[in-house]
């Protein structure tokens, strides 16, 4: 029976890892598309912060080398001013940062689920299926 028990938190481990990480990534998609009124986020406040999320991540992969260097003065200056975090913005919408980020997300959210699957069906088991639902379908 220990080895039941034994499986069953290595499963409830790797859920919450995997929504942990989905959440996140999520989240940090959003603070290049989120309405602020909504959610209470202000758009690039992560990027004022110069924090490099995954989104801009994927940007600086995909971005001309003019382009690149137009975000990493931001980033380093850890300011920008609302002209400048709307082109970066533009940036990482026309380079499919978002969608990079939001599909890393779904993957994750997809193995937290499957790490489920050993599990009975229950009201608890469905509540943490729809969890890993909404980390990655929080409005935007």
């Amino acid at each position: 029976m220990a080895g039941a028990a034994e499986e069953q938190v290595e499963a409830l481990t790797r859920y919450g890892l995997d929504i942990g990480i989905a959440f996140q990534l999520s989240d940090d998609s959003l603070d290049f598309v989120a309405d602020q009124g909504r959610l209470g986020k202000a758009i690039g406040a992560d990027l004022k912060e110069g924090k490099r999320t995954l989104p801009l991540i994927a940007t600086l992969e995909r971005a001309a080398p003019a382009e690149r260097d137009r975000i990493q003065s931001v980033l380093k200056r850890h300011s920008g001013d609302p002209g400048e975090i709307e082109d970066i913005r533009q940036l990482v919408e026309r380079y499919g940062g978002v969608e990079y980020a939001l599909g890393r997300a779904r993957a994750y959210a997809q193995s937290a689920k499957e790490a489920l699957a050993g599990f009975s069906s229950s009201d608890d088991k469905d509540t943490l299926l729809l969890i890993a639902d909404f980390v990655v379908a929080r409005d935007r």
